[in-house]
This record gives C-alpha cells, sequence and structure tokens, in this order.
C-alpha cells in the first residue's frame, strides 16, 4: 500500500493525477485521499435522469434509498498504480452503506459509487463534502489490461452491465445447461387438478396440505432435488419442506444444500415478519442453507424499500436468498412450465430489488 509519502511523491512527479486537490494536509492522509462528493448524481431504482446541484448545497437520502454519483476529483493512474475507495467511517456511523470497490491500473476520469440510507432517518450530504477514500496499490510490474467500459468517467451514469458480451455469453452458458435440467419421467400428480382443489377449497388446513402436495410434486420434477421431509418438527420450528440440492448444472451448484421450503396459502399478502422467521429456520438448520421457497399465492406485502419485500433484499445482501413463488408461477407449473426454469428467473429477479 502506498504512504503519504509516496501519494505526495507521486503527484509531484505527476505519475499520480488528483485535480483540483485542494488540500493536501485534510485530503491526504497516513495512506488514503480523501475524494469529495459531485454535483451530479442519480437516484438509484428511478429512471429520472441525472440530477445537478452546486457545491456546498445538500443532497438529501431518505430512509431506505440510494443514489449513484461521482467524485469531484478526476483521477489518472499509471498502469503500476491501482486503486480501492471506501467509505469515511465518520458517514458509515450515521448509517451511510457503500460498496467498496477496485480501480484498475491506468484509470482516467472521475471515480463512480454508490450510497444508500439504511437508517430510518433522513441523512443530508453536501457536494463537494469529503465522502470517500481513495487508497493505492503499487504493482511489482505495469499491466495494460483494457478497460473500456468505465474510462473517461465525467459523471455518474446507467450501469453498462448489459453492454457486456460476457454477460450475454454467461446468460447463453446457462440457459444451455438448465435445459439439461429434465423432468422425471413419471410422476403421480395432476397440478391441474390439486391446484383447481386448492383454488376452490374453503378450509385452512385442506388449503395447506394441497399447496404442500403441489410443492412436493412440482420438486420432484427437478432433476437431482431429493425431498428429505416434510412437515418436519425441529427443536424449535416446523418446516414444511427440507430438499437435498444434487443438481450438478446451472444456479442450483451455487445455492448450496439443503433448500427450505415454506407454503403460506393465505388470503393476505406474507409479510415481513414471516420472512424474518423463514430465514431464522434456514439458519437453524445449517450456515449452509442459502435458499429458501416463499410459497405465497397472494404475494408478499412491500416494495424495495419497505416491508416484506425490503426484509427479501435485505437478507439477500447477506447471502440468504428468499424466492417467492404466488399464484401465477403455480398456474404456469400446472400448465407444463418447467418447476426449475420458473425458480431459476425469480432468483434472477431477487438481485434487481
Amino acid at each position: 500500500m502506498i504512504t503519504r509519502k509516496e501519494i505526495i511523491d507521486l503527484l509531484e512527479k505527476q505519475s499520480l493525477v488528483v485535480e483540483p486537490l485542494l488540500d493536501i494536509d485534510s485530503q491526504i492522509g497516513s495512506f488514503t485521499i480523501s475524494l469529495r462528493m459531485g454535483t451530479k448524481f442519480l437516484n438509484i431504482g428511478k429512471t429520472t435522469g441525472i440530477n445537478s446541484t452546486e457545491i456546498g448545497n445538500p443532497v438529501v437520502l431518505e430512509p431506505y434509498t440510494g443514489i449513484l454519483t461521482a467524485s469531484l476529483e478526476t483521477i489518472k493512474l499509471t498502469t503500476y498504480l491501482a486503486g480501492l475507495i471506501t467509505l469515511r467511517s465518520a458517514f458509515q456511523n450515521l448509517g451511510l452503506m457503500m460498496n467498496s470497490s477496485f480501480i484498475d491500473p491506468g484509470y482516467q476520469g472521475k471515480i463512480t459509487f454508490n450510497l444508500f440510507n439504511i437508517s430510518s432517518q433522513s441523512i443530508q450530504l453536501f457536494a463537494g463534502q469529503r465522502i470517500v477514500l481513495l487508497a493505492l496499490f503499487e504493482l511489482k510490474e505495469p499491466t495494460h489490461y483494457p478497460i473500456e467500459k468505465y474510462t473517461f468517467q465525467i459523471g455518474p451514469s446507467f450501469s453498462k452491465l448489459y453492454e457486456s458480451q460476457e454477460f450475454v455469453k454467461l446468460r447463453n452458458f446457462i440457459s444451455h445447461k438448465a435445459e439439461k435440467i429434465t423432468t422425471k419421467p413419471k410422476i403421480d400428480s395432476d397440478f391441474k387438478g390439486v391446484l383447481r382443489d386448492l383454488l376452490i377449497a374453503t378450509d385452512s388446513q385442506e388449503k395447506g396440505r394441497l399447496l404442500e402436495r403441489f410443492m412436493r410434486d412440482a420438486i420432484s420434477t427437478i432433476k437431482g432435488l431429493k425431498i428429505l421431509d416434510f412437515n418436519a418438527r425441529l427443536l424449535a420450528e416446523e418446516i414444511d419442506i427440507i430438499v437435498q440440492n444434487n443438481v450438478p448444472e446451472g444456479f442450483w451448484r451455487t445455492i448450496g444444500s439443503p433448500i427450505v421450503v415454506e407454503c403460506k396459502n393465505w388470503t393476505k399478502k406474507v409479510g415481513s415478519k414471516e420472512i424474518s422467521i423463514l430465514s431464522d429456520k434456514m439458519k437453524s438448520i445449517s450456515s449452509d442453507v442459502k435458499l429458501g421457497l416463499l410459497v405465497a399465492p397472494n404475494g408478499v406485502s412491500g416494495n424495495w424499500k419497505s416491508n416484506a419485500i425490503l426484509k427479501i433484499r435485505e437478507k439477500r445482501q447477506q447471502g440468504i436468498y428468499i424466492v417467492v413463488l404466488v399464484k401465477e408461477d403455480l398456474e404456469k407449473i400446472a400448465t407444463g412450465t418447467h418447476t426449475s426454469k420458473i425458480i431459476e428467473k425469480k432468483f434472477e429477479k431477487l438481485f434487481l430489488i
């Protein structure tokens, strides 16, 4: 890691450029450079375009919202310097969160970063305020690895993830692999009939029994999944279905084993409390449990910043993935869509919450 003295030497030799560097004493620490928040930002989760303000003006982050912004400074690294940005601890103490990221050798432009308010109170930031720290690392030898998409950034911009040919190739690869997860040839279940009986049943216990039967049969169509137990009574709770995952293909390889399935055939939407309960059940079984299937025909409450959907997003950030199957998903299964494809698609959508 580059020290304060080495940073100053690099600046003097123009091997490192940080402009404007207003105050060396306050902006250069023992091994980091403080960067200021710029005047332009995007509201994360919205498509209203880039917002602008003036130096010294406040930018207010409401609870559970985020922005994408860029540093006031423009930097230029040589091909033997790499960087890492992180949020100043003073802002972390307020409830602000930022995903640290690496800066490639040879990078030129402003540094973009996202800021999330994970507290229940509004947070006021100011354009021109020192907000992130840049640490620098010296490589043993120069690198000329191409960085095409984000070089010469002049401000925040929408993600270019979907422009990547690698991303396209990866999706094609996963889709090809998913096709190999074939349905087992003989399943003694009439999905349409069970779903019909479920929808017209008036007794809550009968509805629950039919929903669990539907899901057991649907899971049994996926080659490599095995139902270990259902209505399983553990020390402190009951779990509807526990599934062993031995699928060698596609996204299934990444989600661990076992898988927990909970069925909630309520007439109302499932709330955040039930998401927390399901998460606790998953943890109680094993630290290897990463995927929980919540079957809730009427869906879950809230949005990306409130109630159950917010809780699902928070759990996803902790590495716990809760996939919700609603009535429309059950109908697709009953009409012939492969259960594996439905679950995989819903899993991918978790990362858009």
